[in-house]
């Protein structure tokens, strides 16, 4: 059987902004999660209870670590409460402001030195850039998305970030001859796998592209949460195979 030709096309304008958006929210995104792990255990070090009062991912942690760097600084600073209050937008209520402030006073973290505080400060410091950059990339991608009348229906269901990333990893699915070629693409294929400790078990290939599929387990996280979804995701999971009927949210 011939196979169809299939030409190099130089990639559009768009689709070079989309490219490089993806590529740059890729790098802050990985560069966010790095030095957020070193930030995680700084905090379990040296201020451990912060954890649990206020999470690290959000601006008003990022914004108090990299401006204090110590719980010692937070309790000594008369003024940490309306910072807080300003950080958050006003979304931090009066009880758990006193919260974070009672627990940098009482904290059973170990004492940073002025050498550890300075790094604390500028983890949490990195951590704020490398974020602020993957929203910015976020929202430079959303915009660009929007402005494509063909990618609305799509924009509108898997979002500017997971679509992008599918865009500029394999392309536009109109482009693809049958679904299951743009599920190949993907390596979302189905493929029987036998050894020694497996028989006639499937599959997914995982040949296709790496961040696709990333972005495509995230989304798919989100779906199943929606009431719908989560309806027939249940069903699927009891009956064990594709003859339940897909909802039309995802047909």
């Amino acid at each position: 059987m011939a196979k169809a030709p299939w030409p190099y096309q130089a990639p559009t304008e768009q689709e070079q902004k989309i490219a490089h958006q993806t590529s740059r929210l890729e790098a802050f995104s990985r560069q966010a999660q790095c030095w957020g792990g070193r930030l995680e255990a700084l905090t379990a070090k040296h201020w451990p209870e912060l954890s649990g009062l206020l999470s690290l991912t959000t601006w008003t942690a990022l914004r108090l670590l990299s401006e204090y760097g110590s719980p010692q600084e937070v309790a000594a600073d008369p003024d940490v409460r309306e910072k807080l209050r300003t950080w958050s937008r006003n979304r931090l209520t009066k009880e758990r402001i006193s919260d974070l402030i009672d627990s940098a006073k009482c904290t059973e973290g170990v004492p940073p030195n002025a050498e550890e505080a300075e790094w604390y400060k500028e983890v949490a410091e990195q951590v704020y850039d490398a974020r602020r950059e993957v929203e910015q990339c976020e929202k430079r991608l959303e915009a660009i998305l929007h402005d494509d009348a063909d990618m609305a229906s799509m924009l509108s269901f898997l979002g500017a970030t997971t679509l992008a990333m599918v865009l500029s990893t394999v392309g536009d699915p109109k482009n693809y001859d049958s679904s299951g070629a743009f599920l190949k693409a993907m390596g979302l294929n189905l493929k029987e796998l036998s050894s020694g400790q497996r028989q006639g078990q499937r599959a997914i290939t995982k040949r296709g592209s790496r961040l696709a599929r990333k972005y495509l387990f995230y989304w798919a996280l989100r779906m199943v949460n929606d009431p719908a979804i989560a309806t027939w995701y249940t069903r699927f999971e009891k009956v064990g195979n594709s003859k339940v009927p897909i909802p039309n949210i995802v047909r």
